[in-house]
């Protein structure tokens, strides 16, 4: 029998979706405020560690639904609870924002530049020779 290499890294801790599903619901179940540090710790593993499974097809969608159920909960907290500062800061660590976006766009989603255009009223000449408007001349 040949010697396999070991792939490198820690082995994982949760070696099935089940385990990790399991060890995930009980968190739920027993946390009043559950976060994504909370959860973390309850599973004995860092936060990036978190993250890593979901970075695997097989944890993909379990690790998903934690996330956004953790984001839910704080989404909630953020319009019905009166002290918004820190569940502002961990939506923003989510992906959120609070960037008020002014520009135009065509039908297409394209940028484009606002255009003024300054016509005299109907009947209407323009003001020529003004000597307090040099840009009249």
């Amino acid at each position: 029998m040949e010697n396999e290499k070991h792939p490198g890294g820690r082995p994982l801790l949760f070696d099935t979706p089940e385990k990790l599903l399991e060890a995930i619901s009980a968190y739920f179940d027993k946390a009043p405020r559950p976060t994504l540090a909370g959860l973390a710790v309850a599973l004995k593993i860092d936060r990036q560690t978190l993250y890593n499974y979901k970075a695997r097809d097989k944890y993909f969608d379990i690790i998903k639904s934690a996330t956004d159920r953790v984001e839910a909960i704080y989404e909630e907290r953020l319009i019905y609870e009166n002290q918004p500062t820190g569940v502002i800061f961990a939506l923003k660590n989510m992906g959120w924002r609070d960037k008020t976006e002014t520009g135009f766009t065509d039908n297409e989603g394209n940028d484009v530049k606002p255009q003024i255009v300054f016509t005299p009223a109907t009947g209407c000449q323009p003001i020529k020779d003004d000597p307090d408007n040099p840009s009249t001349e």
